[in-house]
Order: C-alpha cells, then sequence, then structure tokens
C-alpha cells in the first residue's frame, strides 16, 4: 500500500508551539484546523492570527478518515478550542459540530465551505443520510465562508450567516530572486491542474497542439500525462513542485490559465499569478469575469479562443501587466475589509482563558 502522511502540521504563530517541541501548547481558545493543505487556508489563518494544525494522509478512504478522525480528537483534546475555523471535509465538519453541540460552554464554529461541499448532488437513501447530516453540521456553524457572491444563495439555504471571503492574496515575495525575471529562449504559460473533473482537459490539449511558438507547463495533478505528452510535444508535465521552485516559474511565465467549466467555481491559480502581476488567460465563467474583471483574457469553456488569446496577450503583455498590478491592489484593499469582518463576526465567546 502506497500512501503519503503528513500530520500535525502547525503555522508557527503567536499562539503555536514549534513542530517537534516537548512543550505542552497552552490552550489560547483559537484554532484552525484542515484535512487538507491549501494555500487558502495557511493565508487566511495568518491574516486571523489563529494558528493552523493540517492533516493529510493519501491511501484507502476507510484508514484515511479513521486515522484522521482519531487525530482530530487529539487535537480538540490538546486545544481545547472555543473558536474554531476549518476548511470544511465533510467528516471533520461532523465531529466539530458535534463538538460544538456537546460541549458544556459556547463553541463557534466557521466552516470556510466550497463549491463542491455545497453543490454536490447526494441521491438515493445514503444521500438522504448524508444530507441530514450536512444540514445537522452546518446547522451548528456561526457563518458559512464562500469565496465569492455566487455561491451566497446556495449557502444561505444551509446556514443563515454567510461570509463572502475571495481567496486571499498570497506573498510570494520571499521565495522570489532579487532579480529581474529571466530570459527565456520561448515564451510559456503556466497551467497549474488540480486533477478535478470540472478542468476543461482534453480541450487544453487539443487547443495547446494549436499554438504556436509557445510552450506551455502543467504543474500539479494532471491527467493522462503520458497520452497528453505524445499528443502535444510542446507540453511539459513537472507534477506538484516545492514553493521555492513554483513561484519563481509563475514570476518568469507569459500568462497563467485558469480553467474551470464550473460557473461558481473560483481559481486559485488566478490569483496566484496576479499576485506575482502575470496575466491570466482564464475560461469565460461568471465567477472567474466578476472576480478578475479586465486583469484577465478570456475564452470558452470549449477552449475554441486559446490560440488567438495567447497572441493578443503577447502582443498586449504590458497592458496587462499594469492592469493586473492594479488589480492586486483593490484586492489587497477588499481582503482587508473581508478579514476584519470575518474576525468580528468570530469574536472569541465571553469567558475565554
Amino acid at each position: 500500500m502506497s500512501r503519503k502522511l503528513v500530520a500535525d502540521r502547525e503555522q508557527t504563530g503567536k499562539h503555536d508551539v514549534a513542530p517537534g517541541s516537548s512543550a505542552v501548547p497552552v490552550p489560547r481558545g483559537e484554532l484552525w484546523i484542515s484535512w487538507h493543505h491549501s494555500r487558502r487556508s495557511e493565508t487566511l489563518s495568518h491574516a486571523l492570527g489563529v494558528p493552523l494544525v493540517a492533516f493529510q494522509l493519501e491511501g484507502p478512504a476507510v484508514l484515511r478518515h479513521g486515522l484522521s478522525a482519531l487525530w482530530t480528537f487529539f487535537q480538540i483534546a490538546r486545544w481545547r478550542p472555543r473558536l474554531i475555523f476549518t476548511q470544511h471535509s465533510f467528516l471533520l465538519t461532523l465531529i466539530l459540530a458535534l463538538y460544538c453541540r456537546a460541549w458544556p460552554w459556547p463553541v463557534k464554529l466557521i466552516v470556510d465551505s466550497h463549491t463542491k461541499a455545497l453543490k454536490r448532488d447526494l441521491r438515493g437513501v445514503p444521500g438522504s443520510l448524508l444530507r441530514a447530516l450536512r444540514a445537522f453540521s452546518f446547522a451548528q456553524a456561526e457563518a458559512l465562508v464562500v469565496a465569492n457572491p455566487l455561491l451566497q444563495g446556495v449557502a444561505q439555504n444551509l446556514c443563515p450567516r454567510v461570509v463572502v471571503l475571495p481567496d486571499p492574496l498570497p506573498d510570494p515575495t520571499s521565495f522570489l530572486p532579487g532579480v529581474p525575471p529571466r530570459v527565456h529562449a520561448r515564451p510559456y504559460i503556466v497551467f497549474p491542474a488540480s486533477g478535478d473533473v470540472d478542468e476543461p482537459w482534453e480541450q487544453f490539449l487539443v487547443a495547446a497542439a494549436r499554438v504556436e511558438g509557445v510552450d506551455f507547463v502543467v504543474t500539479g495533478l494532471a491527467r493522462d500525462t503520458a497520452h497528453a505528452a505524445d499528443a502535444c510535444g510542446h507540453v511539459r508535465f513537472v507534477g506538484w513542485l516545492p514553493e521555492d521552485e513554483y513561484w519563481p516559474l509563475l514570476h518568469e511565465a507569459t500568462a497563467v490559465l485558469a480553467l474551470t467549466r464550473l460557473e461558481d467555481c473560483s481559481q486559485c491559480a488566478a490569483v496566484e499569478a496576479l499576485a506575482c502581476g502575470v496575466p491570466v488567460i482564464a475560461t469565460s465563467t461568471p465567477a472567474l469575469i466578476s472576480e478578475l474583471g479586465d486583469a484577465a483574457l478570456y475564452v470558452g469553456v470549449d477552449l475554441e479562443g486559446l490560440p488567438l488569446a495567447v497572441y493578443e496577450l503577447i502582443e498586449h503583455q504590458s497592458l496587462l501587466r499594469q492592469r493586473a498590478s492594479l488589480w492586486k491592489q483593490r484586492r489587497r484593499g477588499e481582503q482587508k475589509s473581508s478579514v476584519e469582518a470575518l474576525r468580528r463576526l468570530a469574536e472569541v465567546p465571553d469567558g475565554l482563558g
């Protein structure tokens, strides 16, 4: 059995104990807990000043969920939190909801949800049970957090309080060399892939094969890479990259692709690119158009217009980089306001020690 285990990774901060320390942590009542390592959770927890613990296990579902549940019970006993933020995973949120319900003192739970969690179609008898458990979990939450306004209505059917907080801007400066970008023999475009079914993967390969004079670099979890490499010789697959390789790759790119078929799905790739001042080519879905505005060029989800968009971007790259810089300034102001609103909502219950 091959699996990858990353256990109890803690962000350093005013409430944390360094990993590996033998000291007993002093519970301060606040905790961000997750079963996935995500840039969104890391950035938001840092902005809120809340310690983050994350546990990610890949392997058989029964083993993965069993060990993750045990780890969660340990974290609850260790921190005894009265204010909990979590990146939604079905079983994790259910465990935390039960803790909120059973604990004799008030506990606030704020769930950072996402498109799939809100809109997953649960059918049949098992689906009815899962819908009931999901409704129970979200009913215990003080608020749900969603990434864009298009998800607000769906979220309010599950929890009256909804906070719209777009993906926060990461700060890649510590990973970027203090020199101008290198000059590459050919321009290249980065496609940070997740492997999820909402990505128009086959359409990307067909469209990329029609783009001349430009290379494509696919990071993350791409599907069927062997076949794809045969189909399109100027597409290179590099897999998951460490931060000190990923950010320079983005920083020196001609553009970044943010591709999804889902109308209300945000894209971390777009935010990461614009944080580096790099132009974006995105699918013309309502969520991405609303979020990115004139800082991106858009193509249909069939990606038929991708070659034309690439050539237009290269021709107007200076203008698009200026727009990316302006977008980043606006986003920082919006982000500060949203985080402050979330912090006010999550005020620690009275009597917290």
